[in-house]
């Protein structure tokens, strides 16, 4: 990325996508949850000085950029390289098979119970293997080189990315400096901010969902699944 102007800054939102309705589809519509959290999620960003909206071109991303576009009259631009990790269709059914996330609508609970989740503390955690899907490498080269072009495109302001929770794990691991595969949960409609001013980059935030109700934010559903007794 060409350096911004100097006292030229724009704040990039990465923002991961609302709840689809089942993890089996390569490219499903949202649940009703998820409907709710697109929602939600224009409401609190609608009052930003949002410069641009892009988003990935899948389904899921685009309706959950659609509601924001709505409020604030700008209409979202599709960009392919904020897809998600470019795996075979039967790896990642093969890789949700076994969760509690094959029913229709995923139940809140699914966050904190699947192999997902447990992935993240997994030291043989890796996305494709070469010639078989992309690896771990190329997705982190394509989301940074991707995410430089957006924000050098925007030139300044806020800018809204919608993407995936493969893609925004390896856009962070970047960024943090961990040069392996890595998983956290982002949550749905959950938002990682980073700023660039000039030549620096500074990450502020990284998965904030506050805008979810109290029975959807990550907080209270890890822990009402956590047996305290």
């Amino acid at each position: 990325m060409s350096e911004q102007d100097e006292g030229t800054s724009t704040l990039l939102l990465l923002i991961r996508h609302a709840e689809q309705r089942t993890l089996l589809e390569i490219d499903a519509p949202l649940s009703d949850r998820g409907l709710m959290q697109a929602e939600r999620l224009g409401e609190r960003l609608a009052g930003l000085p949002i410069s641009s909206i892009v988003t990935s071109p899948l389904a899921r991303a685009r309706d959950t950029a659609a509601p924001l576009g709505r409020m604030i009259g700008i209409t979202p631009t599709i960009h392919e390289g904020l897809e998600e990790v470019r795996l075979p269709a039967d790896h990642l059914r093969h890789m949700f098979s076994n969760t509690a996330a094959s029913g229709m609508e995923p139940d809140v609970n699914d966050y904190a119970s699947t192999t997902m989740a447990s992935i993240a503390i997994s030291q043989k955690f890796t996305w494709g293997r070469s010639g078989t899907g992309e690896t771990g490498v190329e997705l982190r080269a394509r989301l940074t080189s991707t995410i430089d072009r957006i924000v050098e495109e925007a030139g300044h302001g806020v800018v809204a990315c919608v993407s995936h929770g493969g893609a925004i794990n390896a856009a962070l691991a970047t960024w943090i400096g961990i040069e392996k595969d890595m998983w956290f949960v982002p949550w749905h409609t959950g938002v990682t901010g980073l700023l660039f001013s000039g030549g620096t980059r500074t990450l502020l935030f990284v998965n904030d969902a506050t805008h979810l109700t109290r029975d959807e934010d990550i907080l209270s559903v890890v822990t009402s699944s956590l047996r305290l007794e």
